[in-house]
């Protein structure tokens, strides 16, 4: 009896693996472009110059759903020197701006409520982020805009429901 439960159990689990990599090997992660870009050339910015909610955006988990505040910033992200640079974001899709109520691409910030523009974006858009002072170009991204990435659990049936926790 026992073994038969310990079978369908291996079972269960090969097939929850299995389609659990075959949803990660489908999906798509953002991906960013620098253009000329040499931190030894430019050490007043690092290679990542952007923030999303005041930490170092992660490319990888950055998608078309993400949430949060950008900004970006000259220094290192997440030292006392770093400072928050004024800047332009909006969305290009095959080559042409997007224009839409919300954004104003011409409108120079300092911090951006993301979701306000990739509202509108749509998978394989590039969400463009350019400083507004020449002396700051070389913290300019083009972000292409990816599936979100499908994150589960393995193994979500060993937790245990804590009271008071």
């Amino acid at each position: 009896m026992k073994t038969k439960q310990i079978s369908s159990f291996g079972v269960v689990l090969m097939a929850v693996i299995m389609a659990t990599i075959g949803a990660l090997s489908q999906t798509s992660f953002a991906s960013h472009q620098l253009d000329n870009f040499s931190p030894i050339d430019h050490p007043a910015f690092s290679s990542n110059p952007l923030l999303l909610n005041n930490r170092p955006l992660d490319y990888s988990l950055f998608s078309i759903t993400s949430k949060g505040v950008l900004s970006v910033v000259a220094g290192q992200p997440g030292s006392a020197e770093a400072v928050k640079i004024p800047f332009r974001a909006y969305l290009k899709r095959n080559g042409m701006i997007l224009m839409n109520g919300a954004i104003d691409s011409g409108k120079s910030v300092h911090e951006l409520d993301i979701s306000r523009i990739l509202a509108n974006a749509e998978v394989g858009d590039f969400l463009v982020i350019e400083p507004v002072r020449q002396e700051d170009w070389v913290a300019r991204r083009s972000i292409r805009l990816m599936n979100s990435a499908f994150y589960f659990n393995l193994f979500s049936f060993l937790k245990k429901d804590k009271e008071g926790c």
